[in-house]
């Protein structure tokens, strides 16, 4: 041929296999990033989950702390003890000379900030703990109840948000 249309429709094609090309390679990127970010929040759950794991095996006020009136259970408080006896709200968090890990009491994990390392690098940990009622267990309930709920907060580099790990624990 003499024109130049096979040159514009090769052209053409160049441009077409280039977009394609640049879609598909965003895609791989958009889809190993995904991978990444699920791997870094799946290790945040299971560290946030190991903190709530290890505070459910402790007792659930240093008032009940091998102290109690009953025979056979020392960590059972009377009813007429219940809430009262329990910390006060502002005062939860680990007692004088309590250093992690060797908390006794749930609550002694209030205030609690460290640093856990694996193969994705560090996952920064908060923690608090605070009254709740059975009617709103999901807002500080101010006073003493009977139960208290924790909330662990995990922060990493590679994660847009925050992971939010609650659970609560009943005193019965």
């Amino acid at each position: 041929m003499s024109d130049y249309s096979d040159i514009i429709f090769l052209m053409a094609g160049m441009v077409l296999f280039s977009v394609l090309v640049n879609n598909t390679n965003r895609s791989f990127v958009r889809n190993t990033t995904m991978y990444v970010e699920a791997q870094v929040e799946y290790n945040a759950i299971a560290v946030g989950q190991s903190i709530i794991d290890e505070a459910r095996t402790k007792a659930f006020d240093a008032a009940s702390v091998g102290s109690g009136n009953r025979i056979g259970n020392p960590d059972v408080l009377l009813p007429a003890q219940i809430p009262s006896a329990f910390t006060a709200p502002a005062d939860l968090g680990p007692e004088a000379g309590e250093i992690y890990p060797n908390f006794n009491d749930f609550d002694d994990f209030n205030g609690l900030t460290l640093t856990r390392n694996n193969g994705f690098g560090d996952f920064e940990i908060s923690v608090s703990v605070f009254y709740v009622t059975e009617v709103n267990p999901r807002i500080n309930a101010g006073a003493r109840t009977s139960m208290k709920r924790m909330e662990v907060t995990i922060s990493h580099d590679n994660l847009s948000n925050d992971v939010t790990l609650s659970y609560i624990k009943s005193y019965f």
